[in-house]
């Protein structure tokens, strides 16, 4: 009976240690060391230039720095629980190091048992550039030695910055990569039922086997496999762990209230020493303009211990002006306190702007109605608008269009026109107006559902331009005595 208990007091060390499931197959924290904590043993050879390195969170020696070449991995070696053949989830914490010599130039792998033809396996990490599209993160597997079945996707993964990936196969339906805890992008065509990875070569973390050009260049943390394609909800619940997650604002938000309340998510139970005592969970809020304050955790600008996981601040922000914010995790077991990740937000300025069609924005169709969002406080606002971007920029009589109480204008476009355009903010009480920032956009060429009889300047349309071209060359021709037609 004692050794029953123990056996079930172990099993469910190993099922919450780190959030982990029953079908975990390898969980390396990469604290410094390529060591496995999922209770299988996979403890990994640290080779080359691979070292120590600050987590997201800023903890020293919580993640692992990789320099990208031929030789830098943390080898994992060829375990029968690596050779998959079946479901399969990738996770990891990764930082794309914008600034190496290597990036752009190369393809680089999180975590690979891919090698040359004939030895084809899985594989996860981003491509070099793929239609167009750069950094683009990928999910590869094998439906034999030498067949590559291959996800990348459409958008580019953000570099400089923690990013969390997640690579899943489901056998015979589908490849997905999510990014951040929300799906990507998906390929359901060409799925094969299995995966070949008994190819005899090691896993690496940070690079692939066979290969001296797909190392990863920058920052890994957390790499855990499964052998099952996880949902969604477990992604989510993965990236977050036991820190509050999907701030709201959002990291990076832009023009927010002057008066937000901040929210989070509370994680979830099982990644808590107790799961039962998750109501018991306290935050600590860190706010304010100063990053340093944040960062070092200053009591000067803390709020709480709390159970609640929104904070409503009193008085209203500063107009324009980034803050930042961390929510800590208390969790009742012990105490121990989990630190959470530094986000930002920006607040709106009395200036224009969010403006629809994107600045720069290129193939924009002729009937678009131009809209922005208002500075804070202004009332009205005056549009100068046209094809000459200095008369724009003067704020010339000749492209003001008025003032308007709107926040859209709805113009007269042609095709294939350079367009510029700015907004002044006009506010009540005789307020000096904002001066507005000058955008630009392109339309795109006339797509006609079909030929018009008359459509002289092939805009798809009949109108009293076409009258005019076609009196302008009937001119031109009877003037000058031309064979007309």
């Amino acid at each position: 009976m004692r050794k029953m208990c123990i056996l079930m007091a172990l099993a469910m060390v190993l099922g919450w240690a780190g959030g982990a499931w029953a079908d975990l197959v390898g969980y390396w924290p990469l604290d410094g060391n390529g060591k496995d904590l999922s209770g299988n043993g996979l403890d990994g050879k640290i080779n080359g230039n691979v070292a120590p390195a600050a987590d997201r969170f800023g903890n020293p020696e919580a993640a692992m720095s990789f320099a990208g070449g031929g030789g830098d991995n943390i080898n994992v070696g060829n375990p029968p629980e690596l050779q998959m053949t079946g479901a399969m989830t990738i996770t990891a914490w990764v930082y794309l190091d914008n600034t190496s010599p290597l990036h752009g130039a190369r393809n680089s792998r999180i975590f690979g048992k891919m090698s040359v033809g004939g030895k084809r396996a899985w594989s996860a990490g981003i491509e070099k550039t793929v239609g167009g599209v750069p950094y683009p993160a990928t999910i590869q597997i094998a439906s034999n030695a030498s067949t590559v079945v291959g996800l990348n996707d459409n958008t580019t993964l953000p570099v400089g910055q923690w990013v969390h990936y997640a690579g899943v196969f489901t056998p015979g339906q589908s490849l997905e990569v999510y990014v951040n805890g929300t799906l990507s992008h998906i390929r359901t065509d060409g799925i094969p039922p299995s995966q070949y990875a008994a190819n005899g070569e090691s896993a690496l973390i940070g690079n692939r086997p066979g290969a001296t050009d797909c190392g990863w260049y920058g920052f890994l943390d957390e790499v855990r496999m499964y052998n099952e394609a996880l949902s969604q909800t477990r992604i989510e619940s993965l990236m977050w762990g036991h820190s509050a997650g999907n701030p709201d604002p959002a990291n990076g938000a832009e023009r927010v209230a002057v008066n937000p309340v901040l929210s989070w998510r509370a994680p979830d139970a099982e990644w808590l020493g107790d799961p039962n005592r998750a109501d018991e969970v306290r935050y600590v809020v860190y706010f304010d303009p100063n990053e340093l304050l944040v960062t070092g955790g200053d009591a000067l600008v803390s709020f709480g211990p709390q159970p609640e996981t929104s904070l409503a601040l009193v008085g209203d922000l500063d107009l324009g002006t980034r803050y930042y914010w961390r929510v800590d995790v208390v969790d009742p077991n012990g105490p121990t306190v989990h630190r959470g990740v530094v986000w930002s937000f920006t607040t709106v300025p009395p200036k224009a702007g969010l403006v629809s069609p994107a600045d720069g924005a290129v193939d924009v169709a002729k009937n678009a109605v131009l809209q922005w969002d208002p500075g804070f406080g202004a009332v009205e606002h005056d549009i100068y608008f046209g094809t000459d971007a200095g008369l724009v920029e003067a704020g010339d009589a000749s492209v003001y269009i008025g003032r308007t109480g709107e926040v859209s204008f709805d113009p007269d476009l042609d095709w294939q026109t350079q367009y510029f355009w700015r907004i002044d903010e006009i506010f009540s009480g005789g307020a000096v107006p904002e001066r507005g920032d000058v955008w630009s956009f392109v339309t795109g060429a006339a797509i006609c559902e079909q030929e018009l009889t008359g459509d002289i300047n092939k805009d798809c349309v009949v109108d009293f331009k076409d009258l005019v071209i076609m009196v302008e060359n009937w001119l031109v021709c009877n003037l000058t005595n031309g064979d007309c037609p």
